[in-house]
Formats: structure tokens, sequence, C-alpha cells
């Protein structure tokens, strides 16, 4: 999902996302290589470790994924800018916000494809996996999610992070193709910045289209059940 931390440290709007995002990556990094020797783990085996074949999850689980992904970021935003509109806003975080949609090239490259790749190896790859040998799947999924949505260190973001978290770890326990979230996480990330002008300040759109698109999603996820008790 997307970052930013060090809200406050600048009050210039760009200066403070590079520094978040930076912050962001930067910290990520440090915990990732503290659980890899903690853990006595290796990076490449859980890079590729996975339970299904890559031809079953391109054919298959890949793009029902995407069936239930990209409709749901449709009905989402706009099921969550209905319910901020009740809640104070916090301008600064907008602000920062719209900035990375509309950032430069590195701060799109960071969120497109370096963000996505640390925060599935961080959240699943690695945490998940460690609460999966200890709690129950639904636990362990959840309490990840939990923890997937509070590094946002925003109201905004951290439900549907946590929505999104509860996903992305659903296919991880089911399938344990890391490659597979990342890159849904980055189709996610990238589709959020072409979509998205100004963060929460839109129009919602007609209960008909989101309606449409939620029993899309509905749908898709219906599908990946029966993919995964066929297989």
């Amino acid at each position: 999902m997307l970052g930013s931390f060090l809200l406050t440290w600048n009050n210039d709007i760009v200066d403070r996302t590079s520094i978040g995002l930076w912050t962001s990556i930067s910290s990520q990094i440090v915990v990732i290589v503290i659980m890899l020797r903690v853990n006595h783990w290796q990076l490449a085996e859980i890079m590729t470790l996975s339970k299904s074949p890559s031809p079953t999850i391109l054919k298959y689980y890949l793009p029902i994924s995407l069936i239930v992904l990209l409709p749901t970021l449709w009905w989402l935003q706009d099921l969550f800018r209905f319910v901020f509109q009740f809640i104070p806003q916090d301008i600064k975080t907008i602000q920062t916000l719209n900035s990375i949609l509309s950032g430069n090239w590195i701060t799109l490259v960071s969120v497109i494809l370096i963000i996505p790749v640390l925060e599935e190896l961080l959240f699943r790859g690695l945490i998940l996996r460690s609460f999966l040998t200890t709690y129950s799947p639904q636990t362990a999924i959840i309490l990840s999610s939990i923890l997937f949505g509070a590094i946002h260190l925003n109201l905004y973001q951290f439900f549907p992070a946590f929505l999104v978290g509860l996903f992305f770890g659903w296919l991880f326990h089911k399938t344990r193709a890391l490659w597979l979230c990342a890159l849904l996480h980055s189709i996610h990330n990238a589709t959020i910045i072409i979509v998205s002008e100004h963060v929460l300040l839109q129009p919602i759109y007609s209960l008909e289209i989101n309606l449409l698109t939620l029993c899309i999603s509905l749908l898709g996820i219906y599908l990946l059940f029966k993919a995964f008790y066929r297989s």
C-alpha cells in the first residue's frame, strides 16, 4: 500500500513526502534483514517458495485476483470517501497523499515497484509466515493485516490497507507465492495513481456503479474459492 511517514518534519509537502517514502523504504529493509537473521531464513527461499506451480497461478489465480482487486478499488474508495465526510479531515495528511499521487518519477517508481516488493516481503513473506507457525491461519492473517494498516500511520490508509492486507494474506496462505502478492500490490498502487487525482476530494460515484463493482468483486472471490478448492 502507499506509505507516508514523518508527516510533521517539514513544512514543505514535497520534502515531507520524500522523507517519508525513503524513511519507509530504509526502515523496512532494516526490519527485513533483522528478521531474516533472527529466524535463520534465506531470502531466496522466501521469494521463490510456492505451493502452486507458476503456470497455474498465471492462468487462474492472477486473473481472478484482478477481478477481485480492481473493482474493489472503485467501490472501496467511494465507501471511505462517504465515511470520511463525517470525520474531521487531516489536511496535512491529505496533501501528503496527493503529493505522492502526483509526484516525480522517483516517487512513482518507489510507490509502484520498490515499496510493494518490500511490504509484501515484510508483511506476508516474514511476518505472516511467522504468525502462521504460531496462530491459526485466520488469526495470523488478521494480525498481520492490522500491522500492515498501522504502518501507514494515518486513518485514511489504515482501513483500506487492512482490507487489502486481508486479501493478500489469504492469497499468500493459499499459494505461498510472494511474487503474486507483490505483483498485485504493484498493480494496486499503479491503479490508484492512474485513477486518482485528489484523494478523498473526488465526487462519489453512483450507487448503481458501486453495486456493480461490488458484485464483480464478490464474483471474483467466489471464483478464487472454486479455484483453490479444485487445486
